[in-house]
């Protein structure tokens, strides 16, 4: 069998290898071809050194300026991958670096942080060498003998994970120690040659779920520039930046024009079902993107006395505990079966969809927001329908206005692509760490 976790998430080019049985303990589930035996296992600090960064006594905030040696801390590596360039970074001069020296990175180090996201670590890479690791950080080194980049992704699967976690101390904030790291058990492969090419494969597993994401991000950005050139700024008429053969002021008008908006279905749970009729809820929309969800509640089609949605309307987040969720839409897309929004949502059905959810990403409906979201102190935060179909906005003619919504839609269906993939190479990256090692 030429490939490993075969037809995992239909992305069979990035999983190769055997697969086995793992009949004998400390035997992965999946296994590159030409490699067989147990693994042994070891305490962390008999096969790497484990280091504290300086306490505060030998580094404080006055010593930074502006550019020097950079020294990373907790928050530089929140999801398990270093900053590859020094900005945002604080950093120290000479006379402090060579004061510090012995706080160095090298190349192949692991980083943990001391407090907070203790289960998460970061392999140290070229762009990295020379910095130093600050007193909130703990740093990993083995010797040649050990593939550091294997120790890596080994010290980030769900058991190393869950290993360090239930040892960690502190009732409101997790902390780790020196020693707590030392004891923690992990699993090496008797030949380095298959720690090289198990840390090989999930590095360029990472380095393509990377480019998805600089890809996303820079999507992202250029949506939001666009955003503020295509639509006109707080107190003008017209936008920066519009179509050529477009032209004239753009027209003030209500939401409630242009749009009918509508509550949702409140229901018992009683109501509730296995097999029924959808009920769309938040949980829905994901940064602005409509999805669908294994755990969607279902209601029986009797308890439903509400119009069904329909595809391109938009779906709006009305109440919530999180008052920063209020307001969230994203356009219905893509379903599968009929659906209906729930009690904290509204549904707004106009004849041009794209652009409404376009311009519900500008100041218009920002200032809404911030001047109608009610709550805080424990309440829910809410707006109501009638508060958003009298807000103000401003409108091309028709034709334009499906000019720009298609333009938008173009946008998000790549930046979605690009979610997808994302998500789908993170859940097999998942997959690969619970079945290629022990």
């Amino acid at each position: 069998m030429n490939l490993i976790c075969k037809g995992w998430l239909n992305l069979k080019p990035f999983c190769w290898g055997s697969r086995i049985m793992a009949l004998a303990k400390n035997v992965p589930a999946v296994r590159f071809e030409g490699f067989s035996g147990a693994w042994c296992e070891h305490f962390l600090g008999a096969i790497a050194d484990v280091k504290t960064g300086p306490f505060g006594s030998a580094l404080h905030a006055k010593d930074y300026i502006n550019d020097g040696y950079p020294i990373i801390t907790t928050e530089h590596f929140k999801n398990g991958v270093l900053p590859q360039n020094k900005a945002a970074i604080p950093q120290v001069g000479t006379t402090d670096y060579l004061r510090l020296r012995s706080y160095v990175l090298e190349k192949g180090d692991i980083v943990f942080s001391r407090v907070g996201s203790v289960d998460i670590n970061a392999h140290v890479t070229d762009y990295q060498i020379g910095w130093l690791f600050s007193g909130r950080v703990l740093r990993v080194r083995t010797d040649l003998s050990i593939d550091s980049e294997y120790l890596h992704y080994e010290l980030d699967t769900a058991r190393a994970k869950k290993s360090v976690l239930v040892r960690a101390v502190g009732q409101t904030m997790p902390s780790i120690n020196t020693e707590i790291l030392k004891n923690t058990p992990v699993f090496l492969p008797m030949e380095k040659k298959e720690q090289t090419r198990i840390g090989s494969y999930f590095h360029s597993l990472d380095t393509l779920i990377a480019k998805h994401q600089q890809k996303h991000d820079k999507l992202l950005k250029m949506k939001k520039a666009l955003l503020e050139k295509m639509f006109p700024k707080q107190g003008a008429s017209v936008p920066e930046v519009r179509f050529k053969g477009f032209s004239g002021e753009w027209e003030v008008t209500t939401l409630g024009e242009i749009a009918s908006i509508r509550r949702g279905l409140t229901y018992k749970p009683s109501d509730i079902v296995s097999e029924g009729v959808k009920v769309l809820r938040s949980s829905n929309i994901d940064v602005n993107i409509f999805v669908s969800k294994d755990d969607d509640v279902h209601v029986n089609e009797n308890a439903v006395n509400i119009k069904l949605i329909d595809e391109g309307e938009i779906l709006i987040t009305s109440a919530n505990g999180s008052s920063h969720l209020v307001g969230k839409h994203a356009i219905v897309e893509n379903l599968n079966q009929k659906s209906v929004h729930g009690g904290f949502m509204l549904v707004a059905s106009t004849s041009t969809p794209y652009f409404l959810n376009a311009s519900m990403n500008t100041d218009w409906y920002k200032n809404f927001l911030a001047l109608y979201v009610a709550g805080g102190n424990g309440a829910i935060g809410n707006i109501k329908a009638s508060d958003l179909s009298k807000q103000d906005i401003l409108i091309p003619k028709n034709f334009e206005r499906n000019k720009i919504g298609t333009f938008f839609q173009t946008l998000d269906t790549l930046i979605t692509q690009h979610q997808t993939q994302i998500k789908k190479l993170s859940n097999l990256k998942q997959a690969c760490l619970a079945a290629m090692f022990v």
